[in-house]
C-alpha cells in the first residue's frame, strides 16, 4: 500500500443515498477502520447528525468527504449545512462539571529497619 496516504469509504448503493445513516453503516464502518493500516475518510452519501459524526470519529475515522448529494441548498447555503457536521464539543458548562482528576496517593515512609 506504498502511495495511498488515505482510504476514501464510499459504501452506500445508489438508491440509499441521502437517507439516515444505520446502525448497519456504523458496523460496516467499524470493520473497515479496524482492519485498515491507512488513516480512513467517509465519503458523507448518507444524512449524517452531529450526534452520528462524533460516533464515526469515536470508531476512528479521520475525516469527512462531503458528497454533494446530502446537500439539498444552494451554493451560498452550502456552508451552513456543511458546519453541522463539525462534531459537537463540550460547552464551558459541561466541561466545569467534570471533577478533577484524583491526586495519587502518598507513598508510605520507608520502614526504619535497623
Amino acid at each position: 500500500m506504498d502511495g495511498i496516504s488515505a482510504i476514501d469509504v464510499a459504501t452506500v448503493p445508489h438508491q440509499m443515498r441521502g437517507a439516515p445513516f444505520s446502525v448497519l453503516d456504523y458496523a460496516t464502518l467499524g470493520v473497515i477502520t479496524n482492519l485498515s493500516s491507512k488513516p480512513v475518510l467517509l465519503r458523507t452519501q448518507k444524512k449524517l447528525s452531529r450526534t452520528d459524526v462524533t460516533k464515526v470519529i469515536g470508531l476512528g475515522v479521520k475525516g469527512l468527504v462531503i458528497d454533494p448529494c446530502v446537500l439539498s441548498g444552494t451554493d451560498e447555503a452550502y456552508g451552513s449545512e456543511i458546519s453541522q457536521y463539525a462534531p459537537e464539543r463540550p460547552t464551558i458548562h459541561q466541561l466545569e462539571e467534570v471533577p478533577p482528576p484524583a491526586a495519587p496517593p502518598e507513598e508510605p515512609a520507608p520502614a526504619n529497619l535497623g
